[in-house]
């Protein structure tokens, strides 16, 4: 979506310019690499199937653009791989 959608990358950027001026918190290095993907468009890394790729995800600021329907079905997907 966010390779067909390039306003979606500037509103991600916006949320994490927003979570970013928490200047005391844990997730602040997992924030600047989301910085460095999206500036990069490198999205294999926020894919990763390994601890980084997870640690990621955990502090993705890509749920909050999606549509409600879309990550409502990827949490079921991930919960009920089959």
């Amino acid at each position: 979506m966010l390779v067909d959608d390039p306003s979606l990358v500037t509103r991600v950027e916006e949320i994490l310019a927003r979570w970013m001026t928490k200047k005391e918190s844990r997730s602040m290095a997992l924030w600047q690499r989301w910085q460095a993907i999206i500036a990069a468009r490198d999205w294999e890394k926020a894919v990763a199937e390994d601890d980084s790729g997870q640690q990621l995800r955990q502090a993705s600021p890509l749920g909050f653009v999606l549509p409600e329907s879309v990550r409502l079905e990827i949490i079921r997907n991930v919960r009920n791989p089959c």
